[in-house]
């Protein structure tokens, strides 16, 4: 008797995520869902973000688990087979091993590699920026997507 009850409860939370999670994760994210659309800015480059139908930016940092990023990337450029760039440390601290994240695309656009770079110099007392610099691979494109750093000094 309990075999049955047991395989009737399995079957039955079976069929319940069958009919609940294709449905949670077909709604659509619209503004009104809480969250605020991201600025249009001269660097496309939120840290957790979400493109809508409609092509607007929404901000899901608080979904992401991180905090507001406050190094930023404040300028990016391309010379002789270089992606070249600047971050700022716009936080009230020093941060320390500032890297620079960025993925590497195919002529199609499509992301074919991720990889990152530290900054020069790497450790950025408050309001201080550093350069970032590395070679393009075989001309490929390269894209930046975050800033990441260390809190504390690493021993």
């Amino acid at each position: 008797m309990m075999v049955k009850f047991w395989s009737l409860s399995l079957a039955l939370e079976a069929a319940s995520i069958l009919l609940i999670v294709p449905k949670a994760f077909s709604l659509p994210l619209t503004l009104a869902s809480g969250f605020s659309p991201v600025p249009s800015t001269e660097i496309e480059l939120p840290v957790c973000y979400m493109q809508t139908d409609n092509g607007t930016l929404v901000d899901l940092t608080s979904l992401c688990g991180i905090s507001d990023s406050k190094v930023v990337i404040s300028e990016v450029s391309f010379q002789n087979d270089r992606l070249i760039g600047r971050v700022v440390n716009k936080t009230d601290k020093t941060v320390y091993s500032t890297r620079v994240n960025y993925q590497i695309l195919d002529d199609d656009g499509s992301v074919i590699g991720t990889s990152s770079m530290y900054t020069n110099p790497p450790n950025l007392s408050a309001g201080e920026s550093a350069t970032f610099e590395t070679e393009m691979w075989g001309g490929r494109e390269l894209k930046t997507t975050s800033v990441d750093w260390d809190r504390k000094p690493t021993p």
